[in-house]
């Protein structure tokens, strides 16, 4: 996958996101040990993808009036906390020396002032 979003809501094989270079996977906590570690990492959810998850599942069930999805829908609370959200494992390291270096440059712009 190089970009977009995936949601599974069921079963996976093994070596899941094996040669994940962009985009979104979710998966159900219970699917997580079928995870390629070398290619994807989990990252904590926030609003924004809870409201575009919910999205995704509605539509879904739009499309296709799936019983499954209209249960997750019912009970969306409880279901989204089963969820772990995936990215590329580059582009979190990218993310994370955003952050350090958002961290020093705030830390620096501090220590000028005082």
């Amino acid at each position: 996958m190089t970009g977009g979003t995936v949601v599974i809501l069921g079963a996976t094989g093994v070596n899941v996101g094996a040669g994940m270079t962009g985009g979104v996977l979710v998966l159900s906590r219970d699917q997580v040990s079928n995870v390629n570690h070398t290619f994807i990492q989990s990252v904590p959810f926030d609003d924004e993808d809870d409201e575009r998850l919910r999205s995704i599942v509605t539509e879904y069930y739009a499309e296709v009036s799936s019983k499954t999805a209209a249960a997750l829908l019912s009970s969306w609370g409880r279901f989204a906390e089963k969820l772990v959200k995936f990215i590329p494992v580059r582009k979190a390291r990218e993310m994370k020396l955003q952050d350090i270096v958002q961290q020093t440059t705030s830390v620096g712009a501090i220590s000028r002032i005082q």
